[in-house]
């Protein structure tokens, strides 16, 4: 964060956001008190030019503090019956 980073961590609670542009200007509007598209302060761009996004184990995920400490909590779609972090 010293460097400007966003810092994002992959989740499977109901608190993360999927990982894709809808869903990311919507997470970005509700941060806000807005509504998607309001605002105009460069929120047509859901993705932070300084972005480090965590990645926990296989088993278990990212850690509590992790998960604590993120800006955001996201998961990456997959089509089909899977989840994946």
């Amino acid at each position: 964060r010293e460097g400007g980073y966003r810092v994002w961590a992959t989740d499977l609670s109901q608190e993360a956001v999927r990982l894709e542009e809808e869903d990311l200007l919507a997470a970005a509007a509700a941060a806000r008190g807005g509504a998607p598209g309001e605002g105009g302060d460069g929120d047509a761009r859901p993705i932070p030019d300084r972005l480090a996004i965590v990645f926990g184990t296989e088993a278990v995920g990212c850690t509590a503090e992790m998960l604590r400490e993120a800006d955001l909590r996201v998961y990456l779609p997959l089509r089909g019956f899977a989840d994946s972090l």
